[in-house]
């Protein structure tokens, strides 16, 4: 009868700290020994330099290349961020991926905020036009190609000058690239992750 009590006395035991657990992770925001509360945090922080260093390059063309190395790098270095902050927690490939995600996420909403507000302010405050130049010499490329390939027609062409196919241009272009820049992120975020996940705490 002492070990049955004993034993029923250890599962309650271990029965309340389970609990205790469960409560702890819900209120601290974790999943699985996941704090994403910084997860998002890091994800975030990188996600903003983005988004200055794209609105800097708009107006400064050379730094063009460091936006771009900056971009490819976010996922990585907010798996690396996240890893030094909690050191004692569980990092993954698959968890490494999903910080890769949420960067990118994070990072295409900066990119384009920062455009279309660079935009903006170039058109209506510094009245320039060097976006809508930009945008019109690639369409007249495309249109160039196209008609050397025989494959346009003046209403192909008299269609894709009309400012509205201009604006499903940009949609379309900006809607592509921030699904190469989402999926691009979760895979740089998995080898960050499995990289990590390899080596000693």
């Amino acid at each position: 009868m002492a070990q049955l009590r004993v034993a029923e006395g250890a599962a309650q035991s271990a029965a309340t700290e389970e609990s205790s657990a469960s409560a702890e992770a819900l209120t601290s925001g974790t999943d699985s020994g996941v704090d994403w509360a910084f997860v998002l945090r890091c994800a975030a922080a990188v996600a903003i330099l983005a988004g200055v260093l794209q609105a800097v390059a708009t107006k400064f063309p050379v730094l063009n290349g460091a936006e771009t190395l900056w971009v490819l790098a976010a996922p990585a270095v907010a798996v690396t961020i996240y890893r030094r902050g909690r050191p004692t927690r569980a990092m993954r490939a698959s968890l490494g991926a999903r910080v890769g995600a949420m960067t990118g996420i994070l990072v295409s909403a900066a990119v384009v905020f920062a455009i279309a507000l660079s935009g903006f302010l170039l058109r209506y405050q510094f009245h320039s036009l060097a976006a809508d130049s930009e945008l019109t010499a690639v369409l007249e490329q495309a249109i160039d190609h196209a008609r050397s390939q025989g494959s346009v027609t003046p209403a192909m062409e008299a269609l894709w000058k009309q400012p509205e196919f201009r604006a499903w241009f940009l949609i379309l272009e900006t809607g592509m690239m921030s699904l190469l820049t989402i999926g691009f992120s979760a895979a740089a975020g998995a080898m960050a992750g499995s990289t990590l996940a390899r080596r000693p705490k």
